[in-house]
C-alpha cells in the first residue's frame, strides 16, 4: 500500500508535467481563400483592364495557408505562412494587420518600414519590425500600390493595384519589437492576448495574393505554468511520504 502511493503521486507529478509541455501553445491552422482587401474589391491589375479581377493570386506569389500560434499565457506570438513562386526581385511582404476583436477596424499593425511614395525605397521595407497599437485607424493611412502601367517600381509587371499593402503608423503607439522573415511574422511577446478571435490581414509590396482570415475558438491561457505543476506534484509526493511514516509508526 506504501509503495503504491509514492508510486502514484509520482505517476501524477509526471502526468501533470507532461500535460503542461502539451498545452505550452495553442496553434491554429488557416487556408488562404482571400480575393481582395476589405473594402478594395474591384482595381484594374494591369494597365490596360479595368475590369474587376476575380483572381486569388496574380502571378507570384500564391499565399497557400498557415498558423497562428498563441502562447501558454494566451498571446499572440506568430502567424506563418506557406507560399509557392516567391522568386521576384524587390518582391517583399508587407505589414500585418490585426484585429482583436474581430469587428472590422484594426486595432494593431506589425510595421516594416514602408513609407509614402513611388521610389524604391517606398516598396522596400526599412528597419526592424516594430508593433504598433493602432488608436484611430484612418484608411488615409493605408499604402497603396500603384498602377503598373504609370509608375516606375513594378513597371513591366502585373500587380493587383490600387490595394493597400502597408499602413503609416503617425500617431499610433510603439509597442515593442518583432522580427519577420519570408514565410513568418513574429510578435514581440506578451503583447496581444487573444480573447477568442482574431482577424488578421498581409500582402505583399505588389498585393498579388491578399491574406484576410478570422480564426475562432475557446482558448483557456491560464494553464498552471511548470513551477506550479512542479510545485503541486512534489506536495503530493510528500502526502505520500507523510503517509508512509504514519503507517510505519503503526
Amino acid at each position: 500500500m506504501r509503495r503504491f502511493m509514492a508510486t502514484g503521486a509520482l505517476m501524477v507529478l509526471v502526468f501533470l508535467m507532461i500535460q503542461g509541455s502539451a498545452a505550452a501553445d495553442a496553434i491554429w491552422n488557416w487556408t488562404d481563400n482571400t480575393l481582395y482587401w476589405m473594402g478594395y474589391g474591384k482595381g484594374a491589375w494591369t494597365s490596360n483592364d479595368s475590369t474587376d479581377n476575380t483572381k486569388n493570386t496574380i502571378g507570384s506569389p500564391d499565399i497557400l495557408g498557415g498558423t497562428v500560434d498563441v502562447s501558454n499565457a494566451g498571446y499572440l506570438e506568430s502567424i506563418t505562412y506557406t507560399y509557392t513562386g516567391w522568386n521576384i526581385s524587390g518582391l517583399y511582404p508587407g505589414d500585418l494587420f490585426l484585429d482583436t476583436n474581430s469587428d472590422g477596424t484594426w486595432d494593431y499593425v506589425l510595421s516594416l518600414g514602408y513609407t509614402h511614395g513611388d521610389s524604391y525605397n517606398s516598396y522596400t521595407p526599412s528597419g526592424t519590425p516594430k508593433l504598433y497599437q493602432i488608436t484611430s485607424f484612418n484608411v488615409a493611412n493605408y499604402l497603396i500600390t500603384a498602377d503598373p502601367g504609370t509608375y516606375g517600381y513594378w513597371n513591366g509587371y502585373n500587380i493587383r493595384n490600387d490595394h493597400p499593402y502597408a499602413y503609416d503608423t503617425t500617431g499610433s503607439v510603439f509597442l515593442g519589437t518583432g522580427s519577420e522573415s519570408i514565410g513568418t511574422y513574429t510578435l514581440p511577446d506578451n503583447k496581444i492576448l487573444f480573447t477568442g478571435t482574431l482577424t488578421f490581414g498581409f500582402t505583399e509590396n505588389c498585393a498579388n495574393d491578399v491574406v484576410l482570415q478570422t480564426v475562432t475558438g475557446p482558448y483557456d491561457y491560464h494553464i498552471p505554468e511548470p513551477g506550479t505543476i512542479l510545485l503541486l506534484g512534489t506536495g503530493l509526493i510528500g502526502v505520500a511520504v507523510f503517509g508512509k511514516k504514519k503507517l510505519n509508526k503503526k
